[in-house]
């Protein structure tokens, strides 16, 4: 039974819900552990330390006393619990500990010999170690370690036996009249005392609080399964507009042309990565605001870092329907085709596509001489990568594959076929000994969604309508051949007569790119992508204004002097990017102005460019394609 959208799309949902609670549960729990540890670590530390001193106390300290009594250096009847008693020792160490734990607005530690007949009312044993000491005595456990409650309060509770009386013990702890006078004049003659050799006299009682730790580890997890809310949210609803544009799809076979049909899906592609981009904004760009702000050893670095990652994998999937959408504004810059081919074997996406088919060789034929062209890289790499792995799974057993580089001209005649001009091209061929395309997929292989791959296989349909686009954007040509001895795509790209000047883009770091309190008018109608860019000028040593519609810009353009206005392309309701600066200009004609958008008309962005605006900048940008943007307009 084939389902409906509403249906597809409640069960998508609940889906997601169930995923999320059970991620929830899962990071919570993860960090609950993690306070735990960290409890344990103190814990350790303080044993280490209580170890240490115990051991002086009793090998070095004690020894020395009681060697001076025997050389009559001190008088035999000399006690003083400064000196002789380990329990007052410890328990005072660690009331001085607890003192610098309170000065530093730290949690102080419970430590206690508790005893069921201490001398010390201080070390009198509660009900709850009076239960351990008990079960000592009985030898039904040798040690004590758990997480309890006690009084509403959860500590990590630890406890074992003080060591069995020894006959040397006696000397203080068996007859009153056996002990030294100044013992007995301090406590008494009642607690402490008739004890037997063997007896277990009391019990180590430390507990660490954990409501500090909890705290902030249930805040972390708190923020983690925010951001991973958002970050599921982003991908099914990039989902669930995969399935929307399935069933237009659809609908739009039934009653247009395959022309009117491309043009239908390119205008929704363009229109879901402007939300999306919108979404992923603030996947990308709020993490690496929490990087910037919490410590380089952090224990939730890593999963920033993911969140940070699966950002931009899931903005690499919004730029594929941009340029299914084509009417996009795509940067340009000079690039080695060789080193595009190069760099682009040397990925893990490729390595695990040869990876996933170890029985196919594959060659590689590159030109020797300069192949220079004037390019998107990402959307080209992109483009080589869909062939590639249409061609690795097209491929049997010991089957083969080879990429090749080549300088063509295409002359007259082929340039009037596909629409191009004549001159000096860069090639690149992807060929492999596969089954071949039947006749007639070959003639729908370039379609948005159109696939005939099985279920289990990777693709979604837009693969090869990627590689068309991408293609007819750079002005080239796209030549495919297939049969029955395999296929071959072959891409051409306009060459460039300009000389390669390699850049070093990918090397700076965000903390070069710094400015010095210019001010900076930030435009943009969606609050949280004011907020991004606010937050990373700011972070960049900027003076920033935020304005939500071009009419407020406008106005504050009138009343004050800017650097540099940052201004998005689409705004609704009200006017647009396009709109907002001619309207600046009119009022400052030397204002410098630099456009954004997640997507926009290609007339626009560029008619705003002919005006007069600086750059381009595509959404979701990162905090160093921003401050670089930023730092190079205003550095002109």
């Amino acid at each position: 039974m084939k389902l409906s959208f509403k249906n597809l799309i409640a069960l998508t949902s609940l889906a997601f819900l169930i995923f999320y609670i059970f991620l929830a549960f899962q990071i919570f729990n993860s960090y609950e552990n993690l306070a735990v540890s960290e409890a344990n670590k103190r814990l350790e530390s303080f044993l280490l330390m209580h170890k240490a001193i115990r051991s002086y106390i009793e090998d070095v300290q004690k020894t020395e006393i009681y060697r001076l009594k025997t050389e009559g250096l001190l008088y035999e009847d000399y006690f003083s619990q400064k000196t002789l008693s380990s329990t007052f020792i410890t328990r005072s160490i660690n009331d001085i500990l607890n003192e610098e734990y309170h000065s530093s607005n730290k949690t102080s530690l419970y430590f206690k010999y508790a005893a069921d007949n201490p001398r010390n009312p201080a070390n009198l044993a509660d009900s709850y170690e009076l239960k351990l000491l008990n079960d000592f005595r009985n030898h039904d456990v040798s040690e004590f370690k758990s997480v309890v409650d006690l009084d509403d309060v959860k500590f990590l509770y630890y406890a074992i036996p003080v060591d069995s009386n020894k006959e040397s013990c006696l000397n203080c702890h068996g007859l009153p009249e056996q002990a030294p006078k100044e013992l007995i004049e301090n406590y008494g003659e009642i607690a402490g005392f008739y004890e037997k050799i063997g007896q277990i006299r009391a019990l180590m009682s430390v507990r660490v609080p954990l409501h500090e730790y909890l705290e902030n580890s249930r805040r972390t997890a708190l923020t983690i399964s925010a951001v991973a809310f958002v970050l599921l949210a982003g991908v099914f609803s990039l989902v669930f507009f995969f399935f929307r544009s399935i069933e237009k799809q659809q609908k739009a076979q039934a009653r247009i042309q395959r022309a009117e049909k491309m043009e239908s899906i390119g205008l929704l592609a363009g229109g879901v990565a402007h939300d999306l981009n919108n979404i992923l904004s603030g996947i990308i760009n709020y993490p690496e605001l929490i990087l910037r702000r919490i410590p380089p050893d952090s224990e939730i670095v890593p999963y920033v870092q993911a969140i940070t990652t699966s950002g931009r994998r899931a903005a690499a999937v919004v730029s594929d329907l941009l340029t299914v959408a084509r009417d996009v504004a795509s940067k340009k810059e000079l690039k080695d085709l060789n080193a595009i081919i190069t760099g682009l074997l040397a990925t893990p996406d490729i390595r695990a596509i040869m990876h996933r088919h170890p029985d196919v060789s594959f060659t590689q034929d590159l030109h020797e001489g300069d192949l220079n062209i004037s390019c998107s890289p990402v959307h080209i790499e992109k483009s080589l990568t869909n062939i590639l792995l249409n061609a690795f799974e097209a491929v049997d057993a010991r089957g083969n594959c080879q990429i090749r580089s080549v300088r063509s001209y295409i002359d007259q005649s082929l340039a009037k076929k596909f629409n191009v001009v004549a001159g000096e091209y860069c090639c690149v061929e992807i060929r492999d000994n596969g089954h071949g395309i039947p006749a007639n997929d070959l003639a729908h292989i370039f379609e948005p969604f159109y696939s005939t791959k099985k279920l289990g296989r990777s693709g979604s349909g837009l693969g090869l309508a990627v590689v068309w686009n991408t293609v007819k954007e750079h002005g080239g040509i796209i030549e495919t051949t297939s049969d029955s001895t395999g296929t071959c795509f072959k891409l051409c790209f306009p060459a460039a007569t300009e000389s390669l000047i390699e850049t070093c883009k990918n090397e700076i770091h965000i903390d070069q790119l710094s400015g010095h309190h210019q001010r900076i008018l930030v435009v943009d109608n969606e609050p949280s992508l004011r907020d991004i860019a606010t937050r990373i000028l700011t972070d960049l040593n900027y003076s920033i204004t935020p304005a939500s519609s071009g009419e407020e810009a406008i106005k504050l353009i009138e009343e004050n002097s800017y650097d540099l206005v940052l201004l998005d392309m689409i705004m609704e309701p009200g006017i647009g990017g396009r709109e907002t600066y001619e309207a600046m200009s009119k009022l400052r004609p030397r204002q410098k102005v630099l456009i954004t958008s997640g997507f926009s008309s290609s007339s626009d962005v560029k008619e705003t460019l002919r005006m007069g605006a600086k750059d381009f900048l595509q959404k979701p940008y990162t905090s160093v394609e921003l401050g670089l943007s930023v730092k190079k307009i205003l550095s002109n």
